[in-house]
C-alpha cells in the first residue's frame, strides 16, 4: 500500500507459507489489534493488521481529518486489512475492514462466508454482501453460481450452512442465484456491484 512506502511484509525467498504474506520487514513492527477495543491480540487472533516503521508516511498532505482515521499519534498505521499472525512472526490477510458488516453488533466477514461456501460439492462460484435489516442492521446475503448440471434449491443451502456457522453467520438475508460473480480484472469480486444491485432491487 501506498502509506506504506509500499512494503510492511515480504514473503521470504527460502521460507514460504501458503496464503501468507510474509514476515515484518527490517526495522518494523506490527501487531494485530481487536476492532473494538483495540487491545492487541496474540497468534491465531483474528484483527486489524497495524505497522509502524521508518516507511509509514507522516500523514496526508492538507487532510488532518484523514490522517487522523488511519494514523495513531504515536505512528501506527491502521492498514484497514484483517488479518492474523502464527506463532513463526508470519501474517495471513483474511479481508478488509471496510468489507465488514455488523449483525446485530456482531462483525461478520464476507469473505470467511465466501471460503465456507465454495467448500460446498455443488458450488461453483460464490459472493456474499450485506443486506439491510430492519431489526439486524444487516445480515448475509450471498450470490452464488452452482456447478454445471446442478439443481439445488436455496433451502438446501440455507441448512448446510446453518449447520456450520454461528447464528449471526447464517445467510438470513437469503440467496440469489446467478450464473457469473463480477470481478475486477484482478479477480476481485466486486461486491459494490452486487450490494448496489441488490439495494436497487429492494426499492
Amino acid at each position: 500500500m501506498s502509506e506504506l512506502s509500499p512494503l510492511g511484509t515480504i514473503a521470504p525467498d527460502d521460507q514460504h507459507k501458503a496464503g501468507s504474506v510474509g514476515r515484518l520487514v527490517s526495522s518494523t513492527l506490527g501487531k494485530i489489534i481487536d476492532l473494538e477495543t483495540g487491545e492487541n491480540l496474540g497468534p491465531g487472533e483474528i484483527g486489524e493488521l497495524v505497522i509502524k516503521g521508518p516507511q509509514v508516511m507522516m500523514g496526508y498532505k492538507d487532510n488532518p481529518a484523514a490522517t487522523a482515521e488511519c494514523l495513531s499519534d504515536d505512528g501506527w498505521l491502521r492498514t484497514g486489512d484483517i488479518a492474523y499472525y502464527d506463532t513463526d512472526g508470519f501474517f495471513f490477510i483474511t479481508d478488509r475492514k471496510k468489507e465488514m458488516m455488523k449483525v446485530r453488533g456482531f462483525p461478520v466477514f464476507p469473505a470467511e462466508l465466501e471460503g465456507l461456501l465454495v467448500t460446498h460439492e455443488h458450488i461453483q462460484d460464490v459472493a456474499v454482501i450485506p443486506k439491510l435489516c430492519d431489526t439486524s442492521g444487516e445480515v448475509p446475503k450471498a450470490y452464488i453460481v452452482l456447478k454445471p448440471n446442478i439443481n439445488l434449491k436455496e433451502e438446501e443451502i440455507l441448512s448446510w450452512v446453518k449447520e456450520r456457522v454461528s447464528p449471526h453467520k447464517r445467510l438470513a438475508g437469503g440467496i440469489t442465484f446467478t450464473h457469473e460473480i463480477p470481478k475486477s480484472p484482478s479477480g476481485k469480486i466486486l461486491r459494490r456491484v452486487l450490494r448496489d444491485l441488490d439495494r436497487a432491487a429492494q426499492k
